[in-house]
């Protein structure tokens, strides 16, 4: 039924390569009998690498771009006829990609590289890349060729590597202030649990304090901020024997509005009223304590202290020279001030 059984157009087919895989009916046969072709019997369908043609008594099937996973068996069926080949196409390359290092870690200079094959030419251009991005020379990156050897060179490598096994992190979702805050990290199982550790806040280095400690457990480093305030908000980082990892940190108001008075410029007399309001996801039954001066402040004739459900007010009636001063409330550790001057008899 064929008078041409079928063969590629190359003799040893090779990744790359543009594959024609063709056979011939004998001239009596009609041609336009439908051929069907398949791979390790399954039934092939054209793609945009995968093209299959009729031309008068000749079919064929033409691969663009070969690639390894392309061996196999290949077979046509035209009306009951077949004929089969076994296509094995070859690689490019003697060697594969492969690093110089087994486990590589920030801070080492890494080497990927590959090796072509020997028939091929040594001088046709490697393009590298990165996440399907092209790479180009840095001070950090190097890409040298040598005779059938192709290397990328990574020098003083970094974060993209995992020196880390967890990067830093809180451990709640939205910080405010009041919070206990912990922020952590965690190195990788081969690293020296005994390494320094150097805490930094906007790039200036932190200390323990009665408020901040720094804690080393094991592979887990952490900084624990104790009675958070608005001030703790920026930009930490650790730092590892040169190895960093940073996070952005916002500690949200406890306070949906802060301390103000009623009235822009109180005077001798005036009923003033200090007022603040908690945010709104907050418990209004906290307790609010009040100081002047840093004195606590109790009812009086002249002082009350009202609660109306988020809103705090300190309300001062009849006020003279003497309430002059700082006024503060707090809500379980949350702070908040303001300095309060009566116009008038007041100096």
């Amino acid at each position: 039924y064929f008078s041409k059984n079928l063969s590629t157009d190359v003799e040893i087919p090779e990744e790359g390569d543009s594959i024609t895989i063709s056979c011939e009916l004998a001239p009596q046969y009609n041609d336009q009998i439908v051929a069907r072709w398949y791979k390790d019997d399954q039934p092939l369908h054209i793609t945009d690498r995968l093209q299959m043609t009729r031309n008068g008594r000749q079919c064929l099937l033409v691969i663009t771009n070969s690639n390894m996973n392309d061996s196999g068996n290949y077979s046509i069926d035209i009306d009951g006829r077949k004929r089969s080949l076994q296509l094995d196409v070859k690689s490019f390359f003697s060697k594969n990609l492969s690093t110089d290092v087994e486990i590589p870690e920030e801070g080492h200079t890494i080497k990927i590289s590959c090796e072509v094959a020997p028939q091929h030419n040594n001088q046709i251009v490697a393009r590298w890349y990165k996440d399907n991005e092209p790479l180009h020379i840095t001070d950090r990156l190097q890409m040298t060729r040598n005779g059938r050897q192709c290397l990328l060179v990574i020098t003083n490598s970094n974060m993209d590597d995992t020196f880390f096994s967890k990067n830093l992190s809180t451990d709640v979702d939205i910080p405010e202030e009041g919070h206990t805050i912990k922020i952590s990290c965690e190195v990788a199982p081969q690293q020296n649990n005994q390494i320094v550790a150097r805490w930094y806040k906007d790039n200036e280095p932190l200390h323990i304090t009665d408020r901040l400690q720094m804690i080393r457990n094991g592979r887990q480093c952490l900084l624990v901020i104790t009675n958070s305030n608005m001030d703790d908000s920026g930009n930490y980082s650790i730092d590892i024997v040169g190895r960093k990892r940073s996070l952005q940190l916002d500690v949200k108001s406890y306070f949906s509005k802060n301390l103000s008075t009623d009235v822009e410029n109180p005077e001798e007399g005036h009923t003033i009223k200090i007022s603040c309001e908690l945010a709104p996801q907050h418990n209004d039954q906290i307790v609010a304590r009040w100081y002047k001066d840093n004195e606590p402040l109790h009812i009086t004739d002249r002082l009350q202290m009202i609660r109306n459900g988020r809103q705090c007010l300190l309300v001062i009636t009849n006020s003279n020279m003497n309430d002059c001063g700082n006024y503060s409330i707090d809500l379980g550790g949350r702070k908040r001030s303001l300095q309060l001057d009566v116009k008038g008899t007041c100096r």
